[in-house]
This record gives structure tokens, C-alpha cells and sequence, in this order.
């Protein structure tokens, strides 16, 4: 059975699974997840868990993984960009 990981991204509301692999992670946990957009930041929304074979028959894409338990460089990283993100909001609405 795959292990799943319940992720919540910045930038999404929604909570995508992700394949947890060996790793050991607890809700709340920063983690970086490898994704379609490239490698984001995100925090586990809720306890790792086994899939069952229906589960994974009906995903609609194959499982992302997590590639690592977010460091503090990433916390730090992510908060600077999360803070570029704002002081470029009033540019953007200019234009």
C-alpha cells in the first residue's frame, strides 16, 4: 500500500495527496513536495495514512512525491516570497 500525505500548498485550498514514501511526518509539518509547477512549500494537514486500492484506482493523475521535511532555509524561503509576493501586488494592479 502507498503511504499518503495530505498536503495543503500556499497558494491552493485545496489538500492534494502526495506520496509520503519513507518519510516520517506529523500534521502541521512544513514539508517540499515535488509538483506539475515545479518544487513548492506546503504543511501536512493531517496524519499520514495507508491508501486502499479503490483510493488509488480513482486518482485521476499518478501520486507527487514529497521530497523532503521542509528545513528552516526553506520556512525562511518561503516566507521571503510570500513577502516579494505582497510588494508586487500593488504593481501588478497598476498595470
Amino acid at each position: 500500500m502507498v503511504r499518503i500525505a495530505p498536503v495543503n500548498l500556499t497558494y491552493n485550498p485545496k489538500t492534494l495527496w502526495f506520496d509520503a514514501q519513507d518519510h516520517e511526518l506529523e500534521p502541521g509539518q512544513p514539508v517540499v513536495v515535488s509538483t506539475a509547477r515545479g518544487t513548492e512549500f506546503g504543511r501536512l494537514d493531517a496524519a499520514v495514512f495507508e491508501a486502499t486500492d479503490e483510493q488509488m484506482k480513482s486518482l485521476k493523475s499518478p501520486l507527487k512525491p514529497v521530497l523532503r521535511a521542509a528545513t528552516e532555509e526553506d520556512e525562511a524561503q518561503a516566507a521571503r516570497m510570500i513577502e516579494l509576493s505582497q510588494e508586487a501586488m500593488p504593481v501588478f494592479r497598476e498595470m
